[in-house]
């Protein structure tokens, strides 16, 4: 991860200070770029199209000097270093390398073939939801021409695109079978990580209040981080609270993976059902 977003991979990426930014600091929430001025079309995502425009766009904020939640355009970020990187675009490599050696019923990508298998992202949206500022923080960060961000699964065109930000989908088995394939491996299968690389993604980069969401936070190369508002897991743990309050996580120190989807919203964080599912799943481990 060392090196810089701008250069050599990433040239454009250096626009309006942003030359100065690690790419494991762009990766951690750190690059003051949560979205754009008008926000991105829903085809639009994954497309390099809309990497030049978070290239050339100003960051929100001195980059390295804060961190806040990039719920969308951490996927743009990636999905663009892979392009550079690779000449594979992450949705490939996935595929190629993870889902289809491993068996792992989750898709970045989903095909036509699976499409009966999906079920609604069901959410709250009623007229009493408050305004949502969209040049403030949480507008810039739910930055498409959606009513919440939960929605954004239930649009095939974010399905088969497999953005990698909000368009994973996949059972709570596959979302576990992941992380576990990642850290432990499944079925006798080595993991496809060794452990300098788990290790190194556990390692915390960031923790305190959330520039974009005001909350408190902690992250890791693009996971989140084990914190007293989000105790999903222990100090080795890395994963995810998604839309719903769906969560994923590897915890080495348990060797667990673990996956829960909900269909509808729920409460998230420290008291929500997935969080003290995973609390009782490890003291069962534990045990």
């Amino acid at each position: 991860m060392s090196g810089r977003c701008s250069t050599p991979s990433w040239p454009e990426f250096g626009a309006h200070g942003k030359d100065r930014i690690s790419v494991r600091q762009a990766l951690s929430h750190q690059a003051g770029v949560p979205g754009v001025a008008g926000g991105f079309a829903l085809a639009e995502f994954t497309t390099p199209e809309a990497a030049g425009r978070l290239a050339a766009a100003v960051p929100l904020w001195r980059p390295g000097t804060a961190f806040g939640y990039h719920a969308l355009t951490m996927g743009i970020l990636m999905e663009e270093l892979c392009r550079r990187v690779a000449g594979a675009t992450l949705q490939e490599l996935y595929d190629s390398r993870i889902r289809q050696p491993f068996g792992i019923d989750f898709f970045l990508g989903l095909p036509e073939d699976q499409e009966p298998r999906y079920r609604d992202v069901l959410h709250a949206d009623g007229p009493d939801r408050s305004w949502l500022d969209p040049q403030g923080l949480d507008g810039m960060n739910s930055n498409a021409p959606v009513s919440t961000i939960m929605e954004l699964p239930n649009h095939r065109v974010i399905r088969a695109g497999g953005m990698s930000s909000a368009g994973g989908v996949g059972s709570a088995d596959g979302l576990a079978s992941l992380y576990a394939a990642a850290t432990t491996g499944i079925d006798g299968s080595a993991p496809f990580l060794g452990p300098r690389t788990v290790d190194a993604m556990a390692e915390e980069q960031v923790w305190g209040l959330d520039r974009a969401s005001g909350q408190d936070n902690a992250f890791a190369v693009v996971f989140m981080k084990p914190q007293p508002g989000r105790n999903f897991g222990s100090h080795r743990a890395f994963g995810h609270e998604g839309a719903s309050a769906a969560l994923g996580f590897a915890d080495p120190a348990y060797g667990l993976g673990f996956g829960y989807v909900p269909r509808r919203s729920e409460e998230g964080r420290t008291r929500g059902r997935a969080q003290r599912l995973s609390a009782a799943v490890r003291q069962a481990a534990a045990g």
